[in-house]
């Protein structure tokens, strides 16, 4: 037990610091200072003056982008390859960019593996890493959110195979008033 907390633990701080180097501009990093790349700030900075100003349609120094992220909390049921196992389900959190949760995924009717999840959305789309424990495998789901439905595609990623994937779809429950 304290072996899989130990490795959930170290999964989350993962994700964190992979949502964090997602923030930098690799293609163009002399633009930011290296505070800048570290809080994930996206505003441009002229080398002469010193002067900050925002990028359009990137995040602005409020952290807030142009467009509203669609909310993701919920209780999700998966399918990949439309329907036959695997399949999972997923109590997600959302803080602002930032989703999160934990689940179960179901490989056949005898065999569930406890999951973490966590990635970003940026408008109606979601990129999540769900990790499962245990049997380790990585499940990377790139996904467009419309409503309480999301449809879109996974690659799997286990140890001494190769990657697989097809297509993903989920279902948020109803919330209960």
């Amino acid at each position: 037990m304290r072996i899989g907390i130990l490795i959930l633990t170290s999964l989350v701080l993962l994700a964190f610091f992979a949502i964090n180097a997602c923030s930098i501009k690799w293609d163009d990093p002399g633009s930011q200072s290296i505070d800048q790349m570290f809080t994930g700030d996206n505003r441009s900075i002229s080398t002469e003056s010193g002067i900050t100003r925002d990028i359009p349609g990137e995040l602005s120094s409020s952290g807030a982008s142009g467009t509203e992220s669609t909310p993701i909390s919920g209780k999700w049921s998966m399918e990949f390859n439309y329907g036959s196992p695997p399949k999972a389900t997923l109590n997600l959190f959302q803080n602002g960019d930032v989703v999160y949760g934990t689940g179960v995924l179901i490989l056949d009717p005898k065999t569930n593996l406890e999951v973490a999840a966590g990635g970003t959305v940026m408008g109606d789309k979601m990129n999540l890493d769900m990790i499962s424990l245990g049997n380790v495998s990585l499940y990377s789901i790139t996904m467009t959110v419309i409503g309480n439905s999301a449809s879109g595609t996974y690659t799997a990623y286990k140890p001494g195979a190769p990657p697989s994937g097809g297509p993903a779809n989920a279902i948020r429950s109803p919330t209960r008033s």
